[in-house]
């Protein structure tokens, strides 16, 4: 007796096009994100913003999207779920730190529009996903 293997659902093309390039241009913003935040935390920016020297806060905001960023930047540009996951992490970390405490970090307007742009369009992108699935 064979055993069936669940049919893959045939996803429009277009749609898959779309969806990678929107993840691919965001994972390129997020590498220069990324190259920024590795420039202050090594010093290369000015002296003034070296790691060490840097006020607490700062430091651990950092630390997290050194790490963050890069490896989303990697998820968005495989297309992969995870990456998203990752992106929302790292978005949400920024949105906190600008948002909830400009006195310690600044307003970071364009950040934060860039951010709230981009989960606008995920989330049109991923309903989109849903409601293009359970038409077929």
């Amino acid at each position: 007796m064979p055993i069936e293997l669940a049919k893959k659902k045939q996803v429009n093309p277009f749609y898959l096009f779309v969806r990678l390039t929107l993840y691919r241009v965001v994972s390129i913003f997020l590498i220069v994100f990324a190259l920024q935040y590795w420039a202050s935390a090594l010093g290369i920016n000015s002296d003034s913003l070296r790691f060490d020297l840097m006020e607490e806060h700062w430091q651990l905001v950092i630390t997290i999207l050194c790490v963050l960023l890069p490896v989303s930047a990697l998820g968005l540009w495989a297309g992969s779920s995870w990456g998203v996951v990752i992106f929302l992490l790292a978005a949400i970390t920024e949105l906190i730190m600008y948002q909830g405490f400009p006195q310690l970090f600044g307003e970071g307007f364009l950040r934060v529009f860039f951010y709230l742009i981009c989960l606008v369009l995920f989330t049109v992108l991923i309903s989109l996903g849903f409601l293009l699935e359970n038409k077929r």
